[in-house]
Order: structure tokens, then C-alpha cells, then sequence
């Protein structure tokens, strides 16, 4: 039987059944690191880090469903549902041409053409699709990403704000192409039209202003007269909170890893090891599930490396409510996360002046104290003094002068802030 004297159900299968491999072909064997996109600003949206998987990607399915579309290009299901990815996808392209040169992002910019192009011919669009395919689209992506499989890298404000915004601007946009019982004319017809087009481009704005801050490239730099070289240690998702130290004639690095700088589940605590300082091993990760952890910091006491950092709970906004700690007497063998006392501070750079007792100031992130803790062992701390009271004190380091005196400085943050 010849294609074109297969019904519309029948045609629309076959275009489905086409979509699915190429699909499949993308999450099995065309790695994300190929994609224009993703080899050049990274996984930036979560699609493939954590649980996720590239095939829930809306992304991968317009792009699929695109290739299909040249198989009957008349069908109003599939020309409906790819209404959704013309202003996402007119987003990106654009990001793409004007941040990154990039004109070749084959993912984007096909569908965005086909876009295009039913657009032009939109008499193939169905209203009512475009409405019930709003519906279900926007539950699928809230459903994905609180599962942890699409999208697990966009900050969770972002989504609730933007996300129902959008799709309200598609299902505006399709009456544009039929008004329904409206009239023809009239000043109803008018300030109704003047409406969806101001939605439509406050959605766009919006969007266009998320994405370019979000995709933005990094601009730092170093200062040649006073760096003399400088080169990637680790790359990947977004690396912060960084500590070194050397131990045994080993450099260790460690930092958190996360989609985005908010609180994330995903959040890891990675060690690293090197003696060159350009080749990096890692030698363990640390996370815990459902919870974001941040903020390590290595200590040397009795010849044993310790790490001590903060969980966090109330994402996105990543609020500590207990410290824990590991350890390792050779480098590689580390023990599990323990909890450890004052809970919720964070332990920033214990330092010593006898190699007997060891002191350390902690924090509390959303807090206004600093309070001074000593150990014999680094597993069992007491508070020795209370540093500082009042304005917001974060971050804060201590060091032995020569003639014994300690000296303490934090980061202060408000309306007066100093350090």
C-alpha cells in the first residue's frame, strides 16, 4: 500500500516509529559531547548528568520528529505539537549565533527551520491540538524534571517562573491562527490580539534575557604580570568551593560539583590527587542522596588528612543543617561521611602552632556568629571563644603570627560591609 492512501492515524504512527529511532540513536549512540551544542557550553540543562537520560530531552524529540516531518508534512498532530519548540528553539539559535558562533547546531536549528516553515503554511495547525498538547507538555517537564531525569540542571525558580509563562504564550499564539466565534473585526478582536502579541513578546523577553545569562560564556582573566601560567585542572558541570593542600608529597584538590551554584541533589564533593600539578586522579567522591553537599575543607592533623564540609536541605536555596567529615591515612582509602559536632557550622581551615592542639573558626551561613573551636584529634571539637556577633560573618580564616598572637578575619556582608 502506497503511503499517501494510508490514513492520518496511520501516517502518524509511521512518523512516530521514525522519531523513536532516531531518538534511540541519540541516547544509545551518538554521545551528548557531539551535539554542536553541548560541545561547546557543556550539559548545561541536566539532560544527561545524574539520572538524566538524553531521550526524555525535548530537545532530541523536536529534532526527531523534525527529520519525520519531511515524511508527510501536512500532518496537524505533529506540526501542532512542534508549534512548542519554535520559541525555545528561536531562543537558542539565537544565543548560539550572537554568544558563540555557533551556526551548525543541527539539534536547534532543523526543527527550527521546520518550524519555520509550518508556521508559513499554518493552515496544517490545529488550535485545539496546540492547547491540549500545552497541557500535557507543561505536566511532562514539571514530571520529568521533579523525577530528576530532564532538565535537573535549571535553577527550580527558573522553571516554575518561566515554564507556565511559555507554554501560555504558545497556546496564545495559536489564535492567532484561529480566533474561534471572536469576530472578524471589532475593537474586541483588537485588544485581545494586542494582548497575546504583548504576552507573546514579553515570553520571548524573558526568555531570551534567562538564556543569555544563563549560557553566557565565562570572560575571566588572568593578569600576565603576575600569573605566569595557567591551565585546566578538572572541567565538567559547575566546580566551586575549592581547597588544596599538600600531604606526603601529593597535591589534593577538592571541590563541589552541581549543575548550577544553587542547592541540587546531584551536588557531589570530588578529591583529586597529583604530583605535577597538570595530570589530576580522582580518588574519591562524596555525595548524599536527595541532599546537596557543599563547602569542603581539608585539615592535616596527626599526619591523618581530614575533610569537613556541610550538608544542605531546602533546595534550591541550600540552607546547612549539619557538618560532617571524612578521613584517610594513606590518600585513597577514605571512610564514609560522619556527622560531627557543633552540627550546621561550617569548619574553615584548622591551623596549629604546637602540632598539638588545633583551632579552627566555623560559621553559621545564614547566621551572625563565628565561634572559635579547638581538637587534639580533628573528630571531637569544642568552642573556645565566640569570634565575632552581629553583622553577617561568613567565610573567615585564622594564622599563627610568630610571637604567638592569632590572627582572624572574616568576610562581612551588608549594607557596611568589610572584612
Amino acid at each position: 500500500m502506497k503511503f499517501d492512501k494510508l490514513d492520518l492515524k496511520k501516517k502518524t504512527l509511521i512518523q512516530v516509529l521514525v522519531a523513536v529511532g532516531i531518538a534511540l540513536v541519540l541516547q544509545f549512540v551518538i554521545p551528548l559531547s557531539w551535539q554542536p551544542f553541548n560541545a561547546i557550553v557543556g550539559d548545561v540543562f541536566g539532560t544527561g548528568t545524574g539520572t538524566g537520560l538524553i531521550i526524555t530531552n525535548l530537545s532530541t524529540w523536536f529534532f526527531a520528529l523534525s527529520i519525520a516531518w519531511f515524511i508527510f508534512r501536512d500532518n496537524p498532530y505533529l506540526n501542532s505539537f512542534m508549534m512548542f519548540s519554535l520559541i525555545p528553539l528561536g531562543i537558542i539559535v539565537s544565543v548560539e549565533f550572537t554568544l558563540y558562533s555557533l551556526f551548525w547546531d543541527y539539534i536547534h536549528l532543523l526543527p527550527f527551520v521546520v518550524n519555520i516553515a509550518i508556521l508559513w503554511k499554518r493552515e496544517t495547525l490545529k488550535q485545539k491540538y496546540i492547547c491540549v498538547f500545552s497541557l500535557l507538555l507543561t505536566g511532562l517537564i514539571f514530571l520529568e524534571y521533579y523525577l530528576g531525569i530532564a532538565y535537573s540542571a535549571i535553577p527550580e525558580l527558573m522553571l516554575l517562573t518561566i515554564l507556565p509563562i511559555y507554554f501560555g504564550v504558545v497556546a496564545g499564539v495559536s489564535f492567532f491562527l484561529k480566533v474561534g466565534k471572536l469576530p472578524k473585526k471589532g475593537i474586541i478582536r483588537k485588544i485581545l490580539k494586542g494582548f497575546l502579541i504583548g504576552f507573546w513578546g514579553f515570553g520571548l523577553f524573558l526568555g531570551s534575557v534567562f538564556l543569555i545569562w544563563y549560557l553566557r560564556p565565562s570572560t575571566y582573566a588572568t593578569d600576565e604580570n603576575i600569573v605566569i601560567d595557567s591551565w585546566v585542572a578538572v572541567s565538567g558541570e559547575h566546580n566551586s568551593n575549592t581547597d588544596m593542600i599538600r600531604w606526603n608529597g601529593t597535591i589534593y584538590l577538592v571541590h563541589d560539583r552541581r549543575p548550577y551554584h544553587m542547592g541540587h541533589p546531584d551536588a557531589k564533593l570530588i578529591v583529586w590527587n597529583s604530583t605535577d600539578l597538570q595530570h589530576w586522579t580522582k580518588v574519591a567522591e562524596f555525595g548524599v542522596p536527595g541532599e546537596d553537599i557543599r563547602d569542603p575543607k581539608f585539615a592535616l592533623i596527626n599526619n591523618r588528612l581530614f575533610l569537613y564540609a556541610l550538608k544542605n536541605k531546602d533546595m534550591p536555596f541550600a540552607i546547612p543543617y549539619t557538618t560532617v567529615f571524612t578521613y584517610t591515612d594513606n590518600g585513597s582509602d577514605w571512610q564514609p561521611l560522619q556527622p560531627i559536632e557543633p552540627a550546621g557550622w561550617c569548619f574553615w581551615g584548622p591551623k596549629t602552632n604546637d602540632n598539638l592542639t588545633w583551632y579552627l573558626p566555623a560559621f553559621k551561613k545564614f547566621g551572625g556568629e563565628v565561634i572559635l573551636l579547638n581538637s587534639t584529634d580533628g573528630e571531637n571539637w569544642t568552642q573556645v571563644e565566640t569570634m565575632h556577633t552581629g553583622e553577617h560573618c561568613s567565610e573567615s580564616a585564622i594564622e599563627f603570627l610568630p610571637d604567638g598572637r592569632m590572627l582572624f578575619v572574616c568576610r562581612l556582608e551588608g549594607d557596611t560591609a568589610s572584612a
